[in-house]
């Protein structure tokens, strides 16, 4: 065992931009996200050399307003309102591949980390094998079967953790073995092994529910080291293909 010591740096807080500019008097105007606000802010953009556009770009208002559009369909609830909570928590809710993560968590400005995250929610992804790069599901079917999210992590009896992400559906999937209750992650749903239709690569599990007064009734748990994103407009992917996964056990 070796140990570490561990620094966590300090977040960069900026300040908004035309907080020095602007009219204080104006300010209860500035509430609502509306016309006369847009207004008011290209009043104060008009004392300084750049137009508004330019300080749009550190508005965290709209970029909080587009991530919570964007989550609307998943429909998640208790969205962060601070930024520094907020960009690590679509980091923890986009998928994304292990390089992309290390990429939002190298950085030390919260509002720079959300233009990143906002980047990845403009691509069309779809989640694909990690051995062979065939497609499992896409975006529109990630939806939150936990409080926490649309990922969560599971140990199962061997003491393996897994970073699951429930998804609706899942296509080019093959089930192997037969349903199982015991030790489910989720009560009152049976679980079996589902693997890739291509190369047969382990990729995650499918949950049948036990009782009928549940929803979904069927719902997938794919595993995040064995799927990664992709580009829906593109073939390949930069990174290259992990060796397949063997099924295995909750």
């Amino acid at each position: 065992m070796r140990f570490a010591e561990v620094v966590v740096l300090g977040e960069v807080r900026a300040s908004a931009p035309l907080q020095r500019v602007r009219l204080a008097s104006l300010d209860p105007l500035r509430a609502a996200r509306d016309p006369l606000e847009r207004r008011l802010r290209d009043m104060d953009a008009a004392l300084t050399p750049w137009p508004r556009f330019v300080y749009d770009a550190f508005d965290f208002r709209r970029m909080r307003d587009l991530i919570c559009d964007y989550f609307k369909s998943i429909k998640l609830e208790r969205v962060p309102e601070e930024p520094v909570s907020l960009s690590f928590w679509v980091a923890s809710n986009l998928a994304l591949s292990a390089r992309d993560r290390l990429a939002l968590f190298t950085v030390d400005d919260a509002l720079l980390r959300l233009h990143m995250e906002l980047r990845f929610i403009a691509r069309k992804s779809i989640l694909c094998c990690s051995s062979c790069m065939a497609e499992i599901a896409r975006r529109e079917d990630i939806f939150a079967m936990s409080s926490d999210g649309v990922h969560s992590n599971y140990t199962n009896l061997g003491g393996y953790m897994h970073d699951i992400v429930t998804v609706s559906r899942a296509s080019n999937t093959h089930l192997s073995g037969r349903p199982s209750r015991e030790y489910s992650w989720f009560p009152g749903y049976a679980w079996t092994i589902a693997v890739c239709a291509s190369c047969m690569a382990h990729v995650g599990w499918r949950f049948d529910c036990t009782k009928r007064s549940l929803r979904p009734q069927q719902f997938f748990a794919l595993c995040r080291n064995y799927v990664q994103p992709r580009d829906r407009d593109h073939t390949h992917y930069a990174d290259q293909p992990d060796q397949p996964h063997q099924p295995e056990q909750l």
